[in-house]
């Protein structure tokens, strides 16, 4: 840290970091389709037929070098500068470094309104303005396609090998990628903090927009190639968004009562911008039986898709009219989103004399989700 004369601060900060994370799986149990030998024994011993066994060893590790610069003028204006540099153990050798800045300012402005009569109603107000970049690698052993215990599944049953004495290893259903990269996320936000009559009233506002580029992706892909799924690099994402703060004291007494009212808003809008796949613009996310979670070109990251009842113009369902039975959507047909329209929250706290009293309502509007339970309940 230093001090340029009365006017002028910096501090300079250099770090470098290591950070390893091994991960020992082993799961064991007795064998799915037959069970036990003897009831309510638990006991891998009493396994009617051969041990299920998973046995899975990660290691992964990030070695990373930062730095920070703070500039600052006159208690009022500020400049913070980050930069770092992140080697990943998990992305390929010729992608394995990624670097990613940021930039921060902020404005309070209230200190030079000190002596004006602004600053008996305005005790404090700032601005801030920031970019940023944000790196991330991939979890560990997404660069090629691996061997593993073969495993077929009956769907009530499955054949676990070793089959009768005779081993068995089956090349995984997911292709890796060797020209894996990290992922970038690029943010722009700006915002105040406002506070009124020396804390009775403070307002936090922030607007926000960013882009994320070159996500890490498992999509699905025809099985007939002898997978299922691959990874790839595909994809911008957007969300932009507005976040709301604002607390106020509108009863305080000189016999230690107070009144504290406080509440949140929160609103995100995201975007899928381009997939960045040629000749695609939706992939599957995942999900189950007809209905799946897809991303889709611009459309919110996160949307069902699924086969639904045949409706008319007035939304009443068709039927065959032999068997009586609702006929389907011969496609698959938007089904909406799992992203809220916002979040909110209420709260209150009550001080007297040492005592404090507090509620909170908080609520999450919109968005959808799949019931699992129904599906089942239908099926049954």
């Amino acid at each position: 840290k230093k001090d340029f004369g009365s006017d002028f601060s910096a501090s300079l900060m250099a770090g470098h970091n290591v950070r390893q994370r091994k991960e020992t799986i082993l799961d064991a149990s007795s064998n799915q389709s037959a069970g036990l030998v003897v009831p309510n024994w638990y006991n891998l011993d009493n396994s009617n037929g051969p041990v299920y066994t998973f046995n899975q060893y990660t290691n992964r590790r990030l070695v990373g070098l930062y730095s920070q610069l703070t500039l600052g003028y006159r208690d009022f204006l500020y400049l913070d500068l980050t930069a770092r540099n992140d080697w990943s153990s998990t992305l390929p050798k010729q992608n394995n470094s990624f670097f990613y800045p940021s930039a921060s300012g902020s404005f309070v402005f209230t200190e030079l309104l000190r002596n004006s009569g602004i600053s008996d109603v305005l005790s404090y107000g700032k601005l801030r303005a920031s970019w940023a970049q944000v790196g991330n690698d991939a979890n560990p052993y997404l660069l090629n396609t691996y061997f593993g215990r073969t495993d077929i599944d009956g769907g009530f049953g499955s054949t676990t090998f070793p089959f009768n004495g005779v081993p068995g290893l089956t090349q995984g259903a997911r292709i890796g990628n060797p020209d894996l990269k990290p992922e970038i996320t690029t943010a722009y936000e700006a915002g105040t903090e406002l506070n009124f009559w020396n804390n009775r009233l403070y307002i936090d506002f922030s607007y926000y927009r960013n882009q994320s580029k070159n996500q890490i992706l498992t999509i699905p892909i025809a099985e007939s190639s002898g997978f299922t799924n691959k990874v790839i690099n595909g994809g911008i994402v957007e969300n932009r968004g507005i976040e709301l703060s604002v607390r106020g004291i509108p009863v305080r007494t000189a016999s230690g009562f107070d009144l504290e009212l406080y509440g949140t808003y929160t609103r995100n809008r995201n975007k899928v911008v381009d997939l960045q796949l040629e000749g695609v613009k939706q992939v599957s996310l995942g999900g189950l039986a007809d209905l799946s979670v897809v991303a889709a070109e611009g459309m919110p990251y996160g949307t069902f898709f699924g086969v639904d009842v045949l409706k008319d113009d007035q939304g009443r369902v068709i039927v065959d009219p032999v068997t009586g039975i609702p006929l389907e959507t011969p496609n698959a047909v938007y089904l909406g989103s799992y992203n809220p329209k916002f979040l909110a929250s209420w709260g209150m706290t009550a001080r007297y004399k040492g005592f404090a009293f507090n509620v909170l309502f908080d609520t999450k509007q919109g968005g959808y989700f799949v019931s699992r339970t129904k599906d089942i309940t239908a099926f049954n």
